[in-house]
């Protein structure tokens, strides 16, 4: 079952607000046709140095990093992240080692199921703390 058919569909909600950055055009547009909804918003990027000025400039709720980007790695670019949004690691590679900065690390190619899972999480999570306020 997709995402978009497990979320509420409600307009006072404010959508869940998900920065996807990778190299790779096609998984960007993947990611976005998968798990975009009403309620998901997700702003992709192919370069790490836009995506950096993009977290300056709007608040992020959660961020999908590939491992191996041209240039520094999906790690290196969580470091230079405020350390308070959720970074959530794809990687290929199996042998990386836990890091301080990534919450999870989720092996490429992604399981759709676990990736709705963490987004359902998330977005919950933020309906909650709106419901707070």
């Amino acid at each position: 079952m997709y995402l978009k058919s497990l979320l509420p569909r409600r307009s006072d909600i404010l959508p869940l607000q998900i920065l996807f950055l990778d190299d790779e055009q096609d998984i960007c547009d993947l990611f976005v046709d998968l798990f975009a909804s009403e309620n998901i918003c997700i702003t992709t990027f192919t370069e790490s140095p836009v995506a950096l000025a993009a977290l300056g400039a709007q608040t992020y709720d959660l961020v999908f990093l590939d491992y191996r980007l041209k240039g520094p790695t999906g790690i290196e670019v969580a470091h230079q992240m405020d350390p308070q949004i959720p970074k959530i690691l794809l990687s290929g590679d199996i042998n990386l080692a836990p890091d301080k900065d990534i919450l999870k690390i989720i092996k490429k190619p992604f399981n759709i199921e676990e990736v709705e899972g963490l987004i359902s999480y998330f977005a919950a999570s933020k309906r909650s703390q709106r419901g707070k306020e």
